[in-house]
């Protein structure tokens, strides 16, 4: 999915920086992940810099920046 096909689930997002989880959480539900090109496109909606939205995406567990595959294997 092209970066430009987000533009209406970004646009009910406020333009701020407040709403940078908001906007790479709705973008993961959308995708499944965030492609790097991505994480530009909702930095650039987020009023911030990319590294800024790669930072606050790699802290958190729960983003991730690959596709997750078909089958989940959990090792206890």
């Amino acid at each position: 999915m092209a970066s430009t096909d987000l533009g209406p689930l970004l646009d009910t997002f406020e333009r701020s920086p407040d709403s940078l989880i908001s906007m790479l959480q709705a973008v993961q539900g959308r995708l499944g992940y965030l492609p790097p090109d991505v994480l530009g496109t909702v930095a650039r909606h987020a009023r911030v810099p990319r590294s800024r939205a790669y930072g606050v995406a790699s802290f958190y567990s729960q983003f991730r920046f690959n596709p997750i595959g078909r089958s989940r294997v959990a090792v206890c």
